[in-house]
């Protein structure tokens, strides 16, 4: 027998009861075929729903209503009355369909309003903006939109950061002692500087979209993984995927201002300390020190909360699901170091 995808309604074959994934959008449903007697409930005018059916999306959860457009069964939280029909979450969302991000827009809007508008909504309204993405077949306009900002940003970063090595270095050769060598001539610097920096910016460009398209792919299997393990998430992979794709790009933005800032610290550090105050460098490096560590830990707050209000609405998850799942990347990361030297701190005391 076949049973319709509740998503996308496309065919997929039935054997017996279980999780299947659908061929088409890759979402994953359950069918029950035998369903376990329910007291009868309040039910909401529409089709007939029969006694101890379970809902298509949770179903631990007793259906309440079927659906107008596709017959399949809801529960409260699902079922949603619109323009006089009950429906469920996938044929509400088929019935008003996703507008798309900015860039997913861009043959109307254009290629640089679409990057930008995109870049600005997830920073500024992540539910609203992260809301609109489109579920299926946007994988690769989000994999393009990634490398467009993380490869330029990367660039930034580089020439940023070379430029403040060179005024670093630059500052502690002049205000040296006279008689220093290569106090009067800082070309030695220029020319290392200039050769560093070149190898550098090529490294980035060639590098950043390899690294870009590995994090990402890693993140969004983590995550979605978490994800189906809590069994949270109406959507497949593709969509995750793509979520994480434009989440990682959009947060190349903000990342960019750490640079400038610590390295602008250490310039003002170096210089007082090559003035030979020494109560002015360490207050200098102290406040340095104090400025960008709570410079960190805003943008990590900042980051945390985009990054789980944009999952939460791409994948329509509650709040603790994104938290965890947004987590588990980093809960894996540790475990898989911390594990290891546990493991050997563990042998050598035994074998001690």
């Amino acid at each position: 027998m076949d049973a319709a995808c509740p998503y996308c309604q496309v065919p997929v074959a039935i054997q017996a009861a279980g999780e299947y994934t659908c061929p088409s959008c890759q979402a994953v449903f359950r069918v029950d075929l035998q369903v376990p007697a329910a007291a009868p409930g309040e039910r909401p005018a529409g089709r007939p729903v029969p006694e101890g059916a379970r809902c298509a999306l949770h179903p631990e959860a007793e259906a309440v209503a079927s659906c107008d457009r596709c017959g399949g069964f809801a529960c409260a939280d699902c079922a949603c009355e619109m323009g006089g029909r009950l429906l469920c979450p996938a044929c509400r969302e088929r019935s008003s369909p996703r507008e798309g991000l900015p860039w997913e827009r861009r043959e109307a809007l254009g290629w640089w309003p679409g990057l930008r508008g995109t870049v600005a909504g997830v920073l500024l309204r992540p539910s609203l903006t992260m809301a609109t993405m489109r579920r299926r077949g946007a994988l690769s306009d989000a994999i393009v939109f990634s490398l467009l900002v993380t490869v330029p940003c990367a660039v930034v970063n580089q020439v940023m950061n070379l430029g403040l090595q060179g005024i670093i270095m630059g500052a502690g050769l002049l205000s040296g002692p006279a008689s220093a060598p290569g106090s009067a001539n800082l070309l030695p610097v220029i020319g290392g500087l200039g050769a560093v920096g070149v190898f550098s910016i090529v490294a980035a460009i060639f590098i950043t979209p390899v690294q870009t398209l590995f994090m990402c792919g890693l993140f969004a299997c983590i995550i979605h993984g978490t994800l189906r393990l809590l069994k949270a998430g109406r959507h497949g992979l593709e969509t995750t995927f793509a979520a994480v794709c434009y989440l990682f790009g959009a947060l190349q933005v903000p990342s960019m201002i750490i640079v400038p800032l610590y390295m602008g610290g250490a310039l003002l550090a170096g210089v007082a300390g090559a003035s030979g105050g020494r109560g002015a460098a360490l207050a200098l490096i102290i406040l340095a020190v104090v400025l960008v560590g709570l410079l960190v830990l805003a943008f990590l707050a900042y980051f945390c909360v985009i990054w789980v209000k944009g999952l939460r609405a791409a994948q329509d998850l509650t709040t603790g699901q994104a938290i965890l799942g947004f987590l588990s990347p980093y809960i894996l990361l540790v475990c898989c170091c911390i594990g290891p030297m546990v493991g050997v701190v563990i042998f050598a005391g035994v074998m001690a």
